[in-house]
C-alpha cells in the first residue's frame, strides 16, 4: 500500500512521535507498505517548522524577559544559535525519513507547465479555491500524487489530508471532491485502488489498526513453527534440500552462469538463515508458507576443454574431470546460493505436502571483494 501524508499531517506534529505515528512506522516496517514523501510536502513541513519555532523562541524570550522584571534571579534566555541548531537537526531527519519509511529518494516536483496550473486555476477546480487565487502547491501536491499512483498500478493508495475545504466533497468531507475524482479517472485509475482520509487518526483506525492484528497474529504462528524444531524446521530443511540437489540453475540469474554449460546443484554442504517471511491459511488443515534461506551448495557444470585451462585461480573454480568427454571437462565450485520458495504443511499429517522453488539468486552477486 502507498501511503500519502499531506504537510498539515506532519505540522501537528513535526517530530513524529505521537502514538499515530508510531503505529503508522510500525505499519510501514512490518506490513510491506511505504510512504510517498514528494519533495514539496519535505520543502514545505521544513519551512512551517522554521516558521513555528522562530515564534515560539521569540515569544519564550519575551516571556522571559518580562518574567525576570519580577524575580530576583534571572532566567537565562534561549540563545538563537540553539533555535538554529535545532532547525537544522530538524532539516537532516527529513534526509533520513524517505528511506526509512519510504521508497528512497524523495518524489520530485511534478513536470507541470504554468499554463496548465494557471487553467486549473482560472478553471477554479480543486483544490483551488473558488476565487482561484489559492491552491498553488496543494495543486502540486495532487498531481504529484496522482503520478505515483499511477506509475505504481498495482498499489491500493491512501491520501490523508486535514484540508477538507479543498480536498473533500462539498456534500461529504470524507469523500474526495468530484474534481479530483475526475482527475483519477482521466488518469485511467480505478477509484476503489484510491482511499481518502481526513485526519492520520481516521487513516489508523481503518487500515492501520487491522491489518497490524493480523500481522502481529501471523508473527505469534510463525514463531509457534519456528520453535517447533523437531516437527517443522528440520523436515523443511530436509525437504528444501531433496528440491535443490540436482536443480537446473539456466532459468535463474546466477553469476557464475558466464562460465560453461549445464550449470546444477551437485551437493548441498548447509543450509542457514531460514527465514519465514509469510504465512496464510488455505484450509483448516494447511497452511501456506513464503520461505527465503540460504545454501552453500557444490555448483557442477561443463567448460569447454581449452577454456578450462585458461581459468583464473582466483574463480575457485576447480576441474574435477578434464576428461568429461571429448569436448568438455566438468567443473565444480562452491557457491552461497538465496533461495525462495513455498511450501503447503498439513497440521493433520504434520508433514509438508508441497514445496515449490519460487527463485535462486548468488547471495553475494553485489560483493566487490568475491571471487566472481
Amino acid at each position: 500500500m502507498l501511503i500519502f501524508l499531506d504537510t498539515n499531517i506532519f505540522c501537528t506534529d513535526f517530530q513524529m512521535t505521537s502514538t499515530s505515528f508510531e503505529l503508522l512506522k510500525n505499519f510501514i516496517t512490518k506490513g510491506g507498505n511505504w510512504l510517498c514523501v514528494p519533495e514539496i510536502i519535505i520543502d514545505e513541513v521544513k519551512n512551517k517548522y522554521r516558521e513555528q519555532i522562530t515564534e515560539l523562541y521569540q515569544k519564550a524570550n519575551s516571556g522571559i524577559r518580562e518574567l525576570n522584571k519580577h524575580i530576583s534571579t534571572d532566567v537565562s534566555l534561549i540563545s538563537e544559535e540553539q533555535i538554529t541548531t535545532e532547525i537544522e537537526n530538524y532539516n537532516k531527519l527529513w534526509d533520513i525519513w524517505p528511506f526509512e519509511y519510504g521508497n528512497g529518494l524523495p518524489e520530485t516536483y511534478p513536470n507541470i507547465s504554468h499554463k496548465e496550473v494557471v487553467q486549473r486555476a482560472l478553471e477554479r477546480k480543486k483544490p483551488f479555491k473558488s476565487d482561484g487565487k489559492d491552491g498553488y502547491r496543494d495543486y502540486l501536491i495532487w498531481v504529484t500524487f496522482l503520478d505515483v499512483v499511477s506509475h505504481y498500478s498495482m498499489e491500493d493508495a491512501c491520501f490523508v489530508t486535514l484540508n477538507t475545504r479543498d480536498f473533500s466533497d462539498v456534500e461529504n468531507k470524507d469523500s474526495l471532491h468530484q474534481h479530483l475524482k475526475n482527475d483519477l479517472m482521466d488518469k485511467g485509475i480505478d477509484l476503489s485502488r484510491v482511499h481518502y482520509y481526513t485526519s492520520l487518526k481516521a487513516f489508523i483506525e481503518k487500515e492501520v489498526k487491522p491489518k497490524l492484528r493480523v500481522i502481529e497474529e501471523h508473527e505469534e504462528l510463525i514463531a509457534t513453527f519456528v520453535a517447533d524444531k523437531s516437527g517443522f524446521m528440520e523436515p523443511l530443511e530436509e525437504a528444501l534440500v531433496q528440491e535443490i540437489l540436482g536443480l537446473e540453475l539456466a532459468a535463474y540469474d546466477i553469476v557464475i552462469m558466464e562460465e560453461g554449460e549445464n550449470h546444477s546443484v551437485n551437493q548441498v554442504e548447509e543450509v542457514s538463515e531460514i527465514e519465514i517471511e509469510d504465512i496464510s491459511e488455505i484450509s483448516k488443515n494447511e497452511y501456506l508458507f513464503s520461505i527465503h534461506a540460504q545454501a552453500l551448495c557444490d555448483i557442477s557444470f561443463n567448460v569447454f576443454k581449452s577454456d578450462s585451462y585458461s581459468m583464473d585461480d582466483f574463480r575457485q573454480i576447480f576441474i574435477v574431470d578434464s576428461e568429461w568427454n571429448k569436448h568438455y571437462s566438468l567443473a565444480e565450485t562452491l557457491m552461497e546460493l538465496e533461495i525462495s520458495f513455498e511450501v503447503i504443511f498439513n497440521l493433520e499429517k504434520k508433514q509438508i505436502t508441497s514445496i515449490n522453488i519460487q527463485n535462486v539468486d548468488d547471495a553475494y552477486a553485489d560483493c566487490p571483494l568475491c571471487p566472481y
